[in-house]
């Protein structure tokens, strides 16, 4: 009687076994229809490619791919790309101190000497 669970928990386990090879050969082997996205995607990102080299502004292939991975940044950089132009300065730097802070360590040190000196004197 014990030989027969034995035989039926090796049976089992084969069948385990069967089934996780099934899993691995399936996860290994991408569908046919991932493989022709991924030529899709890497003609779209090629031609992106010579495009922006043509316009002056290279990409590599990880720019490009990524770029062409979403159909609509690719359309908004193609755009881009046909303008051809450079965009214009829409001004000059902002402010770069826009209050009195002291900024490097002698503005800190003298604004802490003032503000020692002014609470010793009152003023």
């Amino acid at each position: 009687m014990s030989n027969n669970v034995f035989l039926a928990v090796a049976e089992v386990l084969d069948k385990l076994a069967e089934a996780e090879e099934c899993r691995e050969k399936e996860h290994l082997a991408p569908p046919k229809e991932k493989t022709k996205e991924k030529k899709e995607e890497k003609t779209a990102a090629n031609d992106l490619m010579e495009r922006a080299q043509t316009a002056g502004s290279p990409l590599t292939l990880d720019e490009a791919t990524k770029i062409a991975s979403d159909p609509k940044i690719a359309e908004i950089f193609t755009k881009a790309l046909e303008a051809g132009s450079r965009p214009t300065s829409m001004g000059g730097p902002s402010e770069k101190r826009a209050s009195n802070v002291p900024v490097t360590k002698a503005e800190r040190l003298q604004a802490a000497f003032d503000n020692w000196g002014n609470a010793i004197t009152g003023g």
